[in-house]
């Protein structure tokens, strides 16, 4: 691609040097001449306007050439600029086949609920470091993700789709009353921003207080909303994972009563659903079925001393577990825990005979007192399933077709 040429000029006060910009962009896999300028500011914004104008302009530069009469010429690039890289689009993080009924409010604000939630939306969650609680509660983190697109919109026919599948009614229906519930989501948060100052500020040690406020002042309706919208905004700005479950910690005190733990409980089974903060409560481990061993004690409630090299996360975790009971959180470990077993990741890399070795471990640690498999009959068939498969690969390896 070639532009117009712009005659060079002699630059007042040098006689017999003539100095002119050369300005080139990179495209294609090669550099080619855009146009030859007198001036130099305007060759370095046209060099810019270029990366502007075209994304398959990688690159542009300038060059400055001083010419003397004689026919000598010097060369120096004065500027240059590389395309920044595209940032990647949000979108949905998974795709699902199952799908908890969602009729009315409190289906769609149930854990159940969120536990989707944390699984389409992870990237857009990880992004800003909240949890699906944060969303339905903050209407600035709702238009947020308006502002990602289709992303709300993929998700509802994903989620209908899956409601239809399982007998809950058509599609059509289905996506017709998600989009009315989502609609509702939003104006409820809109409209509560007005309500903030009939609440305190809520700060560490303080959710007990929180919570009889809120008993004083709104309808039984009203106060769980209201709670949750306040601590919501408790746990806006975390850096990361780790600091919004400190965060959290730091609300258990002895006057919270059981409603508010179970509040706050939610909570932190919204932040156990980042696989970040899994990934820090495991620490490093020489294998997912060592990993999925320690996650199966933690969610069993069996861990009754930290491991040496436990992250303070972990520490309070399990401070947590074994104080409150964290019901809501144990669940989301162990649904962690069935879907990294369903999938195809080996649990050691040591061979076939040793990877058996690390099922029936970790299957023994899934055992309750009275030696049933903690998650029933799925359970069950997803190490059938794992047991299948470690006899087929006996069978290839032997050479036998399968």
């Amino acid at each position: 691609m070639f532009g117009r040429l712009i005659s060079s000029a002699i630059k007042a006060g040098l006689p017999g040097r003539i100095i002119k910009y050369e300005v080139m962009v990179y495209y294609d896999k090669r550099w080619v001449i855009d146009c030859i300028m007198d001036d130099e500011q305007q060759a370095i914004a046209h060099a810019k306007s270029l990366l502007l104008a075209n994304e398959k302009n990688e690159q542009v530069r300038v060059v400055r050439q001083r010419s003397m009469l004689s026919g000598f010429t010097t060369e120096t690039p004065i500027f240059e600029q590389v395309r920044p890289p595209k940032k990647k689009e949000i979108g949905l993080s998974a795709s699902i086949n199952a799908a908890p009924a969602c009729a009315n409010l409190d289906d769609f604000f149930g854990h159940d609920a969120r536990v989707l939630m944390n699984r389409l939306f992870r990237e857009f969650f990880d992004s800003l470091v909240i949890t699906p609680t944060e969303l339905l509660h903050n209407y600035g983190y709702i238009k947020k993700l308006d502002a990602t697109g289709n992303l709300i919109t993929s998700a509802v026919y994903q989620v209908a789709q899956a409601q239809a599948n399982a007998g809950q009614g058509s599609v059509k229906d289905r996506v017709n009353t998600l989009f009315r519930l989502v609609d509702e989501v939003k104006m409820r948060a809109r409209d509560t921003l007005a309500e903030r100052k009939r609440l305190p500020v809520l700060e560490a040690g303080q959710f007990g207080l929180l919570c009889r406020r809120a008993e004083a002042r709104f309808e039984p309706q009203d106060r769980r909303y209201m709670i949750l919208f306040t601590l919501s905004n408790y746990l806006a700005g975390s850096r990361n994972w780790g600091q919004k479950l400190e965060q959290i910690g730091k609300l258990f005190t002895d006057d919270v009563d059981g409603d508010g733990i179970a509040i706050l409980d939610g909570v932190v089974a919204d932040v156990l659903g980042a696989g970040a903060m899994i990934q820090e409560l495991l620490g490093p481990q020489p294998n997912l079925g060592a990993a999925l061993g320690l996650l199966a004690d933690i969610a069993m409630a069996r861990t009754d001393a930290p491991p040496k090299t436990a992250s303070e996360s972990l520490k309070l975790l399990l401070r947590l577990i074994q104080k409150q009971g964290m019901p809501d959180s144990r669940t989301v470990l162990l649904d962690r825990l069935r879907r990294e077993l369903r999938s195809a990741k080996p649990l050691c890399r040591d061979g076939l005979n040793a990877e058996r070795e690390e099922l029936n471990k970790l299957e023994a640690r899934l055992r309750d007192p009275s030696g049933a498999l903690v998650g029933g009959a799925e359970m069950e068939q997803i190490f059938a399933n794992r047991v299948e498969q470690i006899r087929r690969a006996h069978l290839r390896a032997a050479g036998v077709a399968t």
